[in-house]
């Protein structure tokens, strides 16, 4: 549900290529996090991720604009709470959603409608660390990694879901623990560099 209220905010035009609508329904919604249902879509084959000709993504353009827009902006000075950056951490920017929808084949008018959009189109001056990390996250849509940027913010993107992580009492999973395998063939490593799942690895606020 984090990622379809997201597209649903800026009618997003990629929402229909990566999820389809069940049966009579006409409102895009994800399931509520901490409920497990609620959603009115289905990741099928017929949609871009499932197809059979869908490549098994490693990398991409638009992931490499999003760190070069993240770079220029914490270069300029900038940090979670700034507003304001360079023309061209800007540019790296609006570049994110535009490659990603041109990979996933949104039609050229509607990625110059959605980037027009009061809520996207900010100006260099009005660019937030938010607002990168949230095309970034639309745009590493079934990338992983993206949880890499999600615990470095410290989740600051995302609303707690409904029972969450009871057994850590409510706070974020910063880490993984290591596997049994690694427990006992490597003990002595694991046991010097063991953490708490709630121990953050890094912090940048």
């Amino acid at each position: 549900n984090t990622l379809i209220s997201a597209m649903n905010a800026n009618a997003d035009p990629r929402l229909p290529i990566i999820a389809t609508l069940r049966r009579s329904q006409t409102v895009y919604t994800g399931v509520t996090p901490g409920r497990g249902s609620g959603s009115t879509i289905d990741f099928g084959i017929n949609n871009w991720h499932s197809r059979v000709t869908s490549p098994i993504v490693f990398a991409t353009f638009a992931e490499a604009k999003a760190l070069e827009a993240e770079a220029r902006f914490i270069l300029n000075g900038g940090n979670l709470s700034s507003t304001g950056s360079t023309q061209a951490a800007y540019d790296a920017y609006l570049a994110i959603a535009q490659s990603n929808m041109t990979r996933l084949g949104v039609l050229a008018a509607d990625i110059t409608k959605y980037q027009t959009r009061a809520n996207v189109a900010v100006t260099p001056s009005k660019l937030t660390l938010s607002l990168i990390l949230a095309e970034k996250y639309k745009a590493m849509f079934l990338i992983g990694d993206i949880w890499n940027d999600i615990r470095r913010y410290d989740y600051t993107q995302l609303t707690l879901p409904e029972q969450h992580n009871i057994e850590l009492k409510g706070l974020w999973i910063q880490r993984f623990r290591y596997p049994v395998s690694e427990q006992t063939r490597n003990s002595e490593v694991t046991k010097q560099n063991f953490r708490a799942p709630t121990d953050m690895m890094w912090a940048f606020k």
